[in-house]
């Protein structure tokens, strides 16, 4: 089944009407990350419950057919005999690259989860796949970044720009990605060449690369105009993959609950699943939790409830990052609070637990 683009998923939770949320000198020593905001302290006082003795979950990959697509127009046609990567500006050295330049540069191969910022809980607009790649900050190193240089305008063959901040730029880990899951990248995930940033959401890491331009001052991209936030860095999230919503068991029947979980570059520190009775009392339990080989890939989780009263119950999953910051309680809606940084709602199932039978 094919997963819908970024586009069609938000026409389709409106009803078929596209709303403002329409979409999935001298080099200088790489700063610090930009601030970031002071952790928001639980409205709650949480107790969590220790983990059941499970074995940890093996890591989850997404498949090329089941991989969202991110896009704000249809798939370009690239011919690679005539492509080339421009790398200019505010640069000593502006610079032009082919296709079999940047892959003859030092490469690496590792394990990235990409999502779209209007990813809602429990939604597929994430997937976690095995990439190839070179990172982007020696190439910059070459060109020769000018002082007056603030930001980094991206352009792609299918004529979206965005640009961001160059402090997020010379992370070590930002990469110039040309492989996915072992081949070349497919048209529609961005051949030949895309770039990723540790921590972004997918609006800040074009596909079909065509330009790198070092600038002085802020573009708004396409959609930065319509709304989205400009900085676009991922909120924790979870999903809970199993069990399905609605389903059925009965008392002293154990249930498996797991699921994913990603933040921001810091990774994810912590996954616990809430189970709310009728009454409103929350129990959280904690998870066993597989990582990646960075914290650019999500987390998998899962734990183990046993009902001991029949009733109706809402099942929570709740990350934590590494700062402290967390999940909040959602309230229903339509793509629940996406528009305009992210969410970070807990995504909810409800499951029935009913009395014994003889």
């Amino acid at each position: 089944m094919r997963t819908l683009t970024r586009r069609e998923f938000l026409k389709v939770l409106g009803g078929g009407t596209l709303v403002l949320i329409t979409g999935c000198a001298p080099t200088p020593v790489p700063t610090p990350s930009s601030p970031r905001p002071t952790p928001t302290p639980s409205s709650e006082p949480v107790t969590i419950r220790p983990a059941p003795a499970l074995p940890p979950p093996p890591m989850k990959f997404t498949g090329l057919d089941e991989f969202y697509i991110q896009s704000y127009s249809a798939t370009p046609r690239v011919d690679i005999s005539t492509w080339r990567l421009e790398i200019g500006g505010l640069v000593e050295q502006p610079l032009t690259l082919t296709y079999d330049d940047i892959r003859s540069l030092p490469a690496r191969e590792f394990t990235w989860t990409l999502e779209c910022i209007s990813n809602p809980p429990g939604g597929t607009l994430i997937g976690n796949q095995v990439w190839r790649g070179t990172p982007l900050v020696p190439l910059l190193e070459r060109a020769g970044i000018k002082p007056e240089a603030r930001r980094v305008l991206w352009r792609a063959a299918d004529g979206y720009v965005t640009s961001i901040t160059l402090d997020r730029v010379l992370h070590p880990d930002a990469m110039l990605v040309y492989e996915m899951a072992g081949g070349p990248l497919p048209p529609e995930h961005g051949f030949p060449l895309r770039v990723f940033l540790p921590g972004h959401y997918g609006q800040k890491m074009p596909k079909w690369l065509e330009r790198i331009e070092l600038i002085a001052e802020d573009v708004l991209g396409y959609w930065e105009r319509k709304g989205w936030d400009d900085k676009a860095i991922i909120k924790p999230n979870s999903r809970i993959d199993a069990p399905d919503n609605g389903v059925t068991l009965a008392v002293g029947q154990p249930l498996d609950v797991e699921g994913v979980a990603m933040a921001d570059e810091h990774g994810v520190a912590r996954v616990a699943v809430g189970v709310e009775a009728e009454d409103g009392q929350t129990v959280w339990v904690d998870t066993v939790r597989t990582y990646g080989e960075n914290p650019y890939t999500w987390v998998v989780w899962r734990t183990r409830w046993t009902p001991e009263r029949p009733g109706r119950y809402r099942l929570y999953a709740r990350a934590w990052d590494r700062d402290g910051r967390t999940q909040r309680k959602g309230r229903g809606r339509l793509l629940e609070g996406t528009f305009p940084a992210g969410s970070d709602y807990m995504h909810m199932v409800i499951i029935t637990v009913t009395e014994p039978t003889a």
